[in-house]
């Protein structure tokens, strides 16, 4: 059977950010073969002006996008949920539907338990946001009613690992909360094993630059191995917020030479530099997840990476190594260094497959298939 599911994220791929929360689009692209998915984008957003974008993307897709030039927390919930209730009650026949999946609870689902008075429909909710593990920055626990109160809801959630879903009973102090973990995706078709490569001593990383990810003990390290390894590189890739500051510690430190930062990159330009590359680096204070961590273990590159979050779920002694969190600048020397000397310890075919049985689109997507099955027909086992 078919299920028809309406999907409401709050992020989504947007015409003016096509890259954003491609994650949660490739999660609804896996239950394509199981399920009938139409996705109705909703988002408010603080900006500089106010605006609203309601357009078409596609036969499946939908979006309302609101800006607005207040960033208070109360004022983006209630702005989200009238949109919700617009969408639900005025845009659409939703009893046509037989599941409705949020992806990402808040803002969207802070009224949910009011919302759900009325709309019976069974609620899943897929949950990727590290802000859980945070508390949302606030040290104000009253500010966080709201939210913890989303997850006492009638409601099924899916966590892309386990370590999210921790994050989420202890966030919430609902600790009965059993979670279902489904992985996020790798595109199969760009992230395999090209074997024909000769590799260097050449590193890899790669991330929209901002906290929680910390490259800098990295760069660091790499000015202390240049000396007995005068042939190492260190190739980085990625945008955001710490590029300034990534460019500036290059140059402080005259690694111009060994270390090549390359900005944006198209995904098969990600799975070539892997393919490259001897290890690929991830150095960051938290992951849920960490999908370029994923795509790096289908590439058959052993990882190397902060042991944080969802992260040690799937990278161990096999395929890589976990380093401890805030490790200074001579235990990543030393780890990269253990890399070089073993550089054939590995085995990047047995990697390769190995991730890509877990993190392939039709594997996910049979087991999000099972979630669907099971919200409509709770007797399912």
């Amino acid at each position: 059977m078919s299920y028809k599911v309406l999907h409401i994220p709050f992020w989504y791929p947007t015409q003016d950010d096509p890259y954003k929360a491609s994650f949660i689009k490739n999660h609804i692209v896996a239950l394509n073969n199981y399920c009938d998915n139409f996705i109705y984008h909703i988002e408010v957003r603080p900006n500089r002006k106010w605006s609203v974008r309601h357009r078409k993307i596609s036969k499946k897709e939908k979006e309302l996008i609101i800006d607005v030039k207040d960033s208070k927390w109360f004022i983006i919930e209630v702005l989200t949920t009238m949109s919700l209730i617009y969408v639900l009650l005025f845009m659409l026949k939703i009893k046509k539907y037989d599941v409705i999946n949020f992806h990402i609870a808040y803002p969207i689902c802070t009224y949910l338990h009011i919302i759900q008075k009325f709309v019976k429909t069974p609620v899943i909710i897929t949950e990727h946001w590290s802000a859980y593990h945070f508390d949302f920055g606030v040290s104000k626990n009253n500010k966080l009613v709201r939210v913890k109160r989303i997850f006492h809801s009638d409601i099924s959630l899916i966590t892309v690992s386990k370590s999210l879903a921790e994050d989420i009973r202890k966030f919430s102090g609902k600790l009965t909360l059993e979670p279902i973990i489904i992985p996020n995706v790798v595109d199969e078709n760009i992230f395999m094993c090209l074997n024909s490569i000769v590799r260097s001593r050449r590193f890899f990383m790669v991330g929209e630059w901002k906290s929680p990810k910390n490259p800098f003990p990295v760069i660091k390290a790499f000015k202390e191995l240049i000396i007995n390894y005068p042939d190492i590189r260190l190739i980085i890739g990625g945008f955001g917020p710490q590029e300034k500051a990534i460019k500036r510690l290059i140059n402080d430190l005259k690694l111009y030479n060994y270390i090549n930062y390359m900005g944006s990159l198209q995904k098969e330009e990600v799975a070539a530099e892997m393919n490259k590359a001897m290890a690929y680096i991830h150095s960051s204070n938290y992951e849920t997840f960490s999908v370029v961590c994923a795509e790096a273990l289908c590439c058959g590159t052993p990882v190397i990476s902060s042991n944080v979050g969802g992260i040690r779920e799937f990278v161990n002694n096999n395929n890589g190594f976990l380093v401890k969190k805030d490790s200074d600048v001579n235990h990543w020397k030393d780890v990269i260094e253990y890399f070089i000397t073993n550089k054939d310890r590995y085995d990047r075919e047995e990697i390769s497959k190995d991730a890509r049985n877990k993190f392939n689109s039709q594997f996910v997507g049979k087991k999000y298939y099972q979630v669907i099955k099971n919200s409509v027909n709770p007797s399912y086992v």
